[in-house]
């Protein structure tokens, strides 16, 4: 199966409108991969991932705060891995990246 890289490929994906992007670009890659399971998880995951992420960092602008910082890093190798064709360590990247997530929802409630 080829797999058609992310917008922006190779550098960063920065703000919603990317993330955005990115998280559509990879909700047809898990429909076009149901003969693949994994890969479809992977893809699927990672959306709703860069789904979370469009709605933390809107603007764009690099996260200020260090499980943000993390977790965009860890999506990012996540769509590397993709877009190699390879999906090595997707998986683990996406949950450390839903983890990170999660952790800075926790340390931004009162």
């Amino acid at each position: 199966m080829r797999i058609t890289p992310t917008p922006g490929a190779g550098t960063p994906a920065r703000g919603a409108g990317e993330f955005l992007a990115t998280a559509h670009r990879l909700a047809a890659l898990a429909d076009a991969a149901e003969c693949w399971p994994r890969l479809a998880k992977c893809a699927a995951e990672l959306g709703v991932v860069y789904l979370d992420l469009a709605a933390a960092l809107p603007d764009g602008r690099p996260p200020r705060r260090p499980h943000l910082d993390r977790a965009l890093d860890a999506a990012e190798q996540a769509r590397e891995s993709l877009d190699e064709g390879t999906a090595v360590g997707c998986s683990a990247h996406t949950a450390r990246a839903r983890l990170h997530l999660a952790l800075d929802e926790l340390d931004r409630r009162p």
